[in-house]
């Protein structure tokens, strides 16, 4: 099993450039102007950290300025520290309470930060300030998701499409939902309605290229793989993305000599090395597999689709007991659409090799595994 990695921070609010538009005092000094600037334009250009200190130089100089407190709480959430960035945003929105914006952006803080009561009602008094516009009620949305509430979510969705049908975030909130509960018919289709509406909209066609993947429709995954890639071909997600389809359609190298070179950019992404662990496997280059996988579990010890990979690797092998080992890891962190896909993996397995006793073994555990978990 693999799976497309998708950016962590894929909210519905484009915070930086929203918040932008809601300062309501110009600054007195040229220099905080361009310090503000220079912080925007470090966001832009992927340097959260240098937007970090622009933003805290240009509060030093006016500790009122709403745009830059904004900067400084999206720079740090790209950064992951919703801790910090819930303090910006909460200075924001002492200055400006009455702020729609701010407050769904403190909101998008506060679910990073673990706080989801505080969450929900950054959120809803977004929605009291601005009862006209989808962007709030898309955040109340995101959050209901989170918290597994998907038709009080879809509601929600439902109402921001009748408030603004033509902004693309509502039918890319309502196809992420779809997603969450594996409706990828429905998934794809509402990420196709929203690129229709911005076809520049990276995530929905991460998101699109996903459900594919999910549903085996892998030629259509590598058409839309490739055109991300063209739209931006140095992005780690979109390459990911294309080697997953690669895999896909059979082009195992391929895939293989491309999560390589992701790699080498960018040795911290967890899942790719579980990616490319997962094609490795599929050419029967176990070590590597092995090895690649570990990879991905010293930098993400709670990828439970890897432990399961890493089960299925060892039970091919004839080696029952580690195999046991690494299922027992992956179910204490398990979903169970991750014990559904295990078990797929064996039953696949088990087509190629039917008589294997550790693969039937494997099987006889999940499918125990599976029974427990039902309610």
């Amino acid at each position: 099993m693999r799976t497309v990695r998708l950016s962590q921070r894929a909210s519905v609010v484009c915070v930086a450039s929203a918040l932008v538009a809601i300062v309501s005092a110009v600054a007195s000094s040229q220099t905080l102007e361009e310090r503000r600037t220079r912080g925007y334009q470090a966001l832009t250009d992927g340097k959260p950290d240098l937007a970090v200190t622009e933003f805290r130089a240009a509060i030093a100089l006016n500790p009122k300025d709403i745009a830059s407190y904004a900067g400084l709480g999206d720079a740090l959430q790209r950064l992951s520290k919703p801790v910090e960035a819930v303090k910006a945003y909460n200075a924001a929105v002492e200055i400006q309470p009455t702020s729609s914006e701010l407050r769904s952006a403190l909101g998008f803080a506060l679910i990073d930060a673990g706080d989801l009561p505080s969450a929900e009602s950054a959120f809803r008094r977004s929605v009291d300030l601005a009862p006209n516009r989808s962007r709030p009620l898309l955040g109340l949305g995101d959050l209901l998701s989170r918290q597994n509430k998907h038709a009080a979510a879809y509601e929600v969705f439902v109402r921001a499409r009748g408030l603004e049908p033509d902004d693309a975030a509502v039918p890319y909130a309502i196809a992420r939902l779809a997603a969450q509960r594996e409706r990828w018919s429905e998934a794809a289709s509402n990420y196709k309605a929203a690129l229709r509406l911005r076809p520049d909209l990276i995530a929905a066609r991460m998101g699109l290229i996903n459900a594919y993947n999910s549903t085996k429709s892998y030629a259509q995954a590598l058409e839309e793989a490739e055109r991300l890639v063209a739209l931006v071909p140095n992005d780690p997600d979109a390459r990911a993305a294309l080697a997953v389809a690669l895999d896909g359609v059979g082009r195992v190298d391929e895939a293989i000599k491309l999560y390589s070179s992701i790699l080498a950019s960018n040795p911290g992404l967890a899942i790719v090395w579980g990616n490319k662990g997962w094609s490795e496997y599929g050419i029967g280059k176990y070590a590597d597999a092995i090895a690649s996988s570990r990879k991905a579990l010293e930098i993400d010890a709670k990828l439970a689709y890897v432990r399961f990979n890493l089960g299925l690797i060892y039970a091919v092998q004839g080696d029952w007991a580690t195999a046991r080992t690494e299922y027992e890891l992956a179910l204490k962190e398990a979903e169970a659409s991750d014990l559904t896909a295990a078990k797929n993996d064996v039953k696949d397995a088990l087509k190629r090799k039917s008589d294997f006793g550790p693969l039937k073994e494997a099987l006889a555990f999940l499918d125990k595994a599976s029974a427990r978990t039902k309610p």
